[in-house]
């Protein structure tokens, strides 16, 4: 008796398990006729703790080579270009995945100098055509 009253149990719970399942089956299909929203889900990224006197530490020597290398008549950065940059003065990396973390860090920075400071401005090639001359 107490043999299939557990095995009663048993299905009983499976029988309502199906049901929720199919409860979540048809909730999905709402959710996928309300069409992009549900296509796309929404990225969760990882936030990256920095100091503001880290920031600014870093925004600094960005600046200062990028107006060095504009007095000396350089090209321009791209934005990978002034990460390599700044990766490869730093003398404190010693790991793969310090390397990573401060590659990924200075991205944040450069991305928050162009969207939120405005301290850096993003030129496509196009543009740099008609800012500087061509060279000989």
């Amino acid at each position: 008796s107490k043999h299939s009253s557990a095995a009663k149990k048993r299905k009983e719970r499976a029988e309502g398990e199906e049901e929720e399942d199919q409860e979540a089956a048809k909730g999905q299909d709402k959710e996928d006729e309300r069409g992009a929203e549900a296509e796309r889900p929404k990225k969760k990224t990882k936030q990256r703790a920095i100091t503001q006197e880290d920031y600014d530490s870093m925004t600094s020597v960005v600046i200062k080579e990028l107006r060095d290398r504009e007095d000396r008549r350089e090209d321009d950065m791209t934005q990978g270009e002034v990460v390599e940059w700044y990766l490869g003065m730093r003398d404190d990396l010693d790991s793969d995945e310090g390397l990573v973390e401060a590659r990924k860090k200075m991205q944040g920075v450069i991305q928050r100098m162009i969207t939120v400071d405005h301290s850096l401005i993003v030129l496509n090639q196009e543009e740099v055509a008609h800012i500087t001359p061509e060279k000989d």
